[in-house]
């Protein structure tokens, strides 16, 4: 087989892959386990490397976890389709939801209005502490 072609199937099937997880958060190591168990022979390097590139793209959002949690990625496809696009993160278990506020998006104009600056909404997260979590640990109450 031809080395070019191989890694084209390779970027098809990592690329397949994040598209049937679209709208979720999947991890390098989740699309490396989907892709062994459907038989397919994909290293997990050449996971991260496809990735990456996607990302440069503009094509797939990296998201790095809290602490030590890892980076996290969502299949955009086209990223204009997706302007305002923010997530809350929990400090204490890493899930990641999106956001879809008014009330957000009225902030962000207040920012660009008032202290003209624009804030990124694919790259803007905010941090704190899931109902869960926070049931479970009261000390996260803060």
């Amino acid at each position: 087989m031809v080395k070019g072609a191989y890694a084209t199937k390779q970027k098809e099937l990592i690329h397949n892959c994040l598209r049937e997880h679209a709208g979720g958060h999947i991890t390098a190591d989740m699309i490396h386990a989907h892709l062994l168990g459907s038989g397919a022979r994909v290293g997990l390097t050449t996971v991260y490397r496809h990735l990456e590139k996607l990302v440069n793209e503009g094509s797939v959002i990296k998201y790095s976890g809290p602490g030590s949690a890892g980076a996290s990625y969502q299949y955009l496809g086209n990223p204009d389709e997706h302007r305002e696009h923010y997530h809350l993160v929990c400090l204490n278990c890493g899930r990641m939801e999106h956001l879809s506020c008014e009330l957000i998006d009225e902030f962000c104009a207040h920012i660009k209005r008032e202290h003209h600056f624009l804030l990124d909404s694919l790259k803007t997260v905010f941090y704190g502490y899931c109902d869960a979590c926070r049931a479970e640990h009261p000390s996260c109450e803060k």
